[in-house]
């Protein structure tokens, strides 16, 4: 809009732009005057300025909280693939409907539900039925049995996904996981989250389905299902990294 009504300053430089509290950017009439290192100006009067100048605000943009729909559109920017201001404006305009950020709302409800039924299906399997050797056949067994069917399944798909590099369960809420550039996670880095995630899950499921004789099996079965909870809770307090990404080196983001 500045270039075209005349007002665009004669220079540049990222210490023009200022980022609002809700992600939307903001080009200053004068620099941003507390900066340690003052940014370097671009002449900005013709488009090959006008690029080097976005190139550098593209540069200092950090990798993994880029949305993958808009990753192609941010390599153009840095790769100076744009002919005029209008066509890239119109571009960034049709990414402004589609969301940006993993909200710790649909980052809970998409790590949240299967863990938080292990736990309630094992301390109602062994508080409401007096005998702890026979729990399989009551109502505990009942709930935990499919239970560990429906994990081991959601487990056995995301372990297959793995080679075409998705996870079944961020798909369905629309993220991605991605590494420390910014690119879709590799096999062995999504090999690695896998373990790291199901791995003291499935030890709890065989506990919880093995003849268990006392209380301290059950103990047992409680602690591992709930320092699992714990873990998964940490995504509300960061959604794009929650304990187990933060292992594997990982990042959730918008798909």
């Amino acid at each position: 809009e500045a270039a075209a009504d005349g007002t665009l300053p004669g220079e540049l430089s990222i210490d023009h732009v200022w980022i609002t509290a809700e992600g939307r950017a903001i080009l200053l009439d004068e620099p941003w005057a507390d900066v340690r290192a003052p940014a370097e100006p671009v002449a900005v009067s013709d488009l090959a300025g006008q690029q080097r100048f976005l190139a550098a605000v593209a540069a200092v943009v950090e990798p993994t909280s880029v949305p993958l729909h808009a990753r192609h559109v941010l390599d153009n920017i840095k790769q100076h693939r744009f002919e005029k201001l209008s066509f890239l404006t119109g571009t960034l305009r049709g990414l402004l409907d589609k969301p940006a950020d993993v909200s710790r709302s649909i980052r809970a409800a998409a790590i949240l539900m299967l863990p938080a039924y292990s736990w309630i299906a094992v301390f109602v399997g062994f508080n409401f039925q007096p005998d702890p050797v026979s729990w399989r056949a009551a109502l505990g067994g009942i709930l935990v049995t499919p239970l560990v069917l429906v994990l081991g399944a959601f487990a056995l798909t995301q372990l297959v996904e793995i080679p075409l590099r998705r996870v079944v369960g961020s798909a369905f809420f629309r993220l991605a996981v991605v590494s420390l550039n910014g690119e879709p996670a590799s096999k062995p880095r999504l090999l690695l989250r896998w373990v790291i995630t199901f791995v003291p899950l499935a030890v709890a499921a065989a506990l919880a389905l093995s003849a268990l004789s006392d209380r301290a099996d059950f103990v047992a079965v409680h602690i591992l299902t709930g320092v699992w909870i714990l873990a998964a809770c940490y995504v509300v307090v960061d959604p794009q990294r929650g304990l187990h990404d933060r292992l594997a080196s990982t990042w959730v983001v918008r798909r």
